[in-house]
């Protein structure tokens, strides 16, 4: 017997059965829904004033919070019933989803009973200002843009979601969670369980291999998953320091060059001049012309009385050109104004000539230091060294500025910037590092370790000197030769 299909026996049957299951189906969710308790009432409906900062805090499957118009609701119970599946719900945690719900996600409205179920999830009301987190720890403040910006997932936090009951994947530098897709997957679940916790963007642009696309329909899914961006890496900045000569330093009469050392956080090339500042217009190489993280040169042209200043810039070696640029101010005594320093006695007037900042002389118990070099790591501030300069500091640095007394530290720190005796003739003046362009032993140290901290020095009978220091949070110890030379390091 064949049964006509058209027929209107056969019609009304088919519909008999279409509205029985469609009104089932409402009657079950009904008595779901109903069973909820309301959770607010309109008595206490003024006390119930929430911020958007609430509701950032609950944007999870299972305390899930939204706003909607001036509404705040907790739809948690509501995911796992809700007709339109349990995704686009999620979507809505934690955010004002006022446009999600008003366009049902743009694919049109809600209907009267969906707006009337509203009710049921109402814990509170916003005024729509702009939110404060009720946390004094962290009083910043949100408006929509921020609560609707997608989250930024680290590449850490997406390797944690890598199996099938909890599968994350990235696709053009998105994110996806696509653990409810997986059952259903039209190309079998192993397709995607193989990339979770992974980048899965040639797998689908390339259908797995297959050479052809996704479809659009395929593609028009990933609103439904989207879940956040991939963080991207930020590059640091390219930052250059000028490790030699220190700025501000005057060396002696008859010095025609001095030593150019520079570094740099990223493998870079890095050209100096005397005049020009742009690095386009710098054409002297320091170094080689090789990219590397360290540069050194020796810059000549200099004479006796004159002041200089050296500009240095570094381009580093990536895809994405940055450039730093640094400069250094140095001068070189005249050569009569050395024959003041050196050729008398140290007196306390020739000790007054050398009173700022880039020439500090300084008398402690009788002594001359020259602690010029010492002022820019001064651990208790620059300032209290350069008040100093030019006088007896005796008290200042006995009593530490009025404060109590230095450290045995402190005192053998002052070995090193030692020049001679109060009143004693300079007859022989290369004996002096302040005569002779040889480093002092912390501008030696600093050289080679820039972030050094300098804990004791220990002169020893042969002219050699120990040095002991922090680096890097390590304690370390180095020997310097007379000339100030590092000849071992120990850590």
């Amino acid at each position: 017997m064949r049964i006509n299909f058209y027929s209107p026996v056969f019609i009304g049957i088919f519909l008999f059965f279409l509205v029985g299951s469609i009104t089932f189906y409402k009657v079950i969710n009904y008595e779901k829904i109903s069973s909820f308790p309301n959770t607010i009432s309109n008595e206490n409906e003024e006390n119930l004033t929430l911020s958007l900062g609430d509701v950032l805090d609950h944007n999870t499957e299972e305390n899930c919070w939204t706003k909607i118009n001036n509404g705040i609701y907790n739809i948690t119970s509501y995911i796992p019933i809700h007709p339109g599946g349990r995704q686009n719900i999620l979507r809505a945690c934690g955010i004002d989803a006022t446009e999600i719900f008003n366009t049902k996600g743009g694919s049109g409205t809600h209907s009267l009973f969906a707006h009337s179920l509203l009710f049921r999830f109402l814990i509170g009301y916003t005024n729509g200002t702009i939110g404060v987190i009720a946390n004094s720890s962290k009083e910043i403040l949100l408006n929509d843009t921020i609560l609707n910006t997608p989250m930024c997932i680290s590449n850490n936090n997406l390797a944690g979601h890598s199996s099938s009951s909890d599968c994350w994947l990235i696709i053009n530098n998105k994110v996806y969670d696509v653990t409810s897709y997986i059952p259903i997957h039209p190309g079998g679940q192993q397709k995607i369980i193989s990339s979770c916790g992974k980048d899965a963007t040639l797998r689908f642009n390339t259908k797995d291999g297959i050479g052809n696309t996704h479809s659009a329909y395929a593609r028009s899914l990933f609103d439904y998953y989207f879940i956040g961006n991939i963080c991207q890496k930020i590059q640091p900045p390219l930052i250059a320091t000028i490790l030699q000569p220190l700025n501000g330093q005057q060396f002696p009469s008859g010095t025609s060059s001095v030593d150019l050392n520079v570094s740099t956080n990223e493998a870079s090339i890095c050209l100096w001049s005397f005049t020009d500042q742009s690095f386009s217009a710098m054409n002297n190489i320091l170094g080689s012309a090789s990219f590397d993280t360290f540069h050194s040169t020796n810059v000549g042209g200099i004479s006796d009385g004159n002041s200089y200043n050296l500009y240095v810039g570094c381009k580093e070696a990536k895809q994405i050109e940055m450039i730093s640029s640094v400069s250094v101010s140095f001068s070189i005594q005249s050569a009569s104004n050395q024959s003041v320093a050196s050729g008398n006695a140290l007196t306390a007037e020739i000790i007054a000539l050398h009173n700022i900042q880039s020439d500090c002389w300084l008398i402690i118990n009788n002594k001359v230091y020259d602690v010029t070099s010492y002022i820019p790591i001064h651990p208790g501030g620059q300032q209290k060294i350069i008040s100093s300069c030019g006088k007896d500091a005796t008290i200042t640095f006995q009593t530490q500025g009025g404060q109590g007394s230095h450290s045995s530290n402190a005192w053998n720190l002052l070995n090193g910037f030692y020049i001679g005796n109060l009143g004693q003739q300079q007859t022989n003046p290369s004996s002096t590092n302040s005569s002779q362009n040889i480093p002092t032993i912390s501008e030696a140290i600093l050289a080679q370790y820039p972030d050094a901290v300098i804990t004791e020095i220990n002169e020893e009978n042969n002219g050699k000197v120990e040095v002991h220091f922090t680096s890097q949070g390590e304690t370390m110890s180095a020997k310097l030769d007379a000339n100030h030379n590092i000849i071992e390091v120990e850590d």
